[in-house]
């Protein structure tokens, strides 16, 4: 059944196969130039095709593992039935305002008519930090066309500067996943929690559903609505709950994505403070880097616009955040993976005491299993 529905995918996709293309006559090295060709032409799924079928005559093939590597499977082509991964990782690095606080000594308050202090902790903490994570993620085939999936990850983190300040995250995740057609079609919840020290700050759960779908013959194109429920217990039990969407761009051969959202956040209780319209837009792409590396460029754009004016400032607060990343993820071998890392984040803010901008220079040892 595997073997028919990847055929009649090739054949409906690419057309019959030339003549003089004779698969039992074809090298190894033959058919890797086919399948590079095929790369540089943006035909992603004929690519990852003639890849597999190098790799299942010769796995030591090394530029085919090279290049499939650098690509994801097309949305079309069955997947694995099942597979599991698990990895912890240590974290070195520095972090220029580990609160994302204030840099301001003083703010003035027009409510108040007066200028005040920024103490601890609204203003914002350098330091060097030692951080742990760990996580997995497993699948199942449940039928021919669906799987089931599972995924998880923790993290905590000490920084030398703020013993006291300890943030620790948790977020588990679980769903189906349908092949109808050209469609893949998604359905999962997830489960997130943030604490400082043994303070919980923010319980998160989602329920989001998403489609995905071939555009022309290099793209996929995602659509996603998300409902979303977070629950503030630190901050007197304040919940928002609201609506997310998203348009979503994924060019399989070179990695790179394009996504946009867009959403609403209120309360239910008396507490409007935390009410917001939200739109976003995110951006990344991945190359090969040196030393059989990978380089990782992501860029984000968000604005976020309360709905409540503010009793102190005497406005409505607007914010707009700006962050960038780069990181370059190096296989020491087949399971350890070094990745140096540089963050730039920045949010500005008609609120003084929101306004903040934030590095984080970081190298990270993972080892996978």
């Amino acid at each position: 059944m595997l073997l028919t529905a990847a055929f009649t995918f090739a054949h409906a996709a690419f057309g019959a196969a030339p003549s003089g293309w004779s698969d039992h006559l074809e090298s190894d090295d033959q058919r890797f130039e086919r399948a590079h060709t095929a790369f540089q032409e943006g035909r992603s799924a004929l690519t990852y095709l003639l890849l597999q079928q190098v790799l299942a005559r010769n796995p030591n093939h090394v530029k085919s593992k090279e290049l499939l590597s650098s690509i994801a499977p097309p949305p079309l082509l069955p997947t694995a039935s099942s597979h599991r991964r698990l990895w912890l990782a240590m974290e070195l690095g520095h972090d220029s305002n580990i609160s994302s606080a204030s840099d301001m000594s003083s703010v003035h308050i027009p409510a108040l008519n007066r200028t005040v202090d920024v103490k601890k902790p609204l203003y914002a903490i350098p330091s060097d930090f030692f951080g742990i994570s760990g996580g997995g993620e497993a699948a199942m085939k449940i039928s021919t066309h669906t799987r089931a999936f599972l995924s998880g990850i923790a993290s905590a983190r000490v920084n030398r500067n703020e013993i006291e300040f300890f943030p620790l995250h948790y977020a588990v995740s679980t769903g189906l996943t349908h092949q109808f057609g050209v469609t893949r079609w998604t359905l999962a919840g997830s489960l997130a929690e943030r604490r400082l020290a043994r303070y919980r700050l923010l319980v998160g759960r989602s329920l989001t559903g998403q489609v995905a779908f071939p555009t022309g013959t290099a793209l996929e194109t995602t659509l996603t609505l998300e409902w979303r429920d977070n629950l503030f217990p630190y901050f007197d039990q304040v919940r928002t709950q609201g609506l997310h969407y998203g348009l979503g761009f994924l060019h399989p051969a070179s990695r790179s994505r394009l996504t946009l959202f867009s959403g609403e956040e209120a309360s239910g209780g008396l507490e409007k403070s935390l009410d917001r319209k939200i739109h976003a837009l995110d951006a990344s792409t991945r190359m090969s880097g040196p030393l059989n590396s990978k380089i990782q460029l992501s860029a984000a754009w968000s604005q976020a616009r309360y709905l409540e004016r503010s009793p102190l400032f005497l406005v409505t607060r607007r914010d707009t955040t700006l962050l960038a990343a780069v990181e370059l993820d190096y296989p020491i071998n087949d399971a350890w993976h070094l990745t140096p890392r540089v963050i730039f984040e920045e949010n500005r803010s008609n609120i003084p005491l929101t306004n903040f901008s934030r590095q984080q220079w970081s190298v990270t040892l993972r080892r996978e299993f």
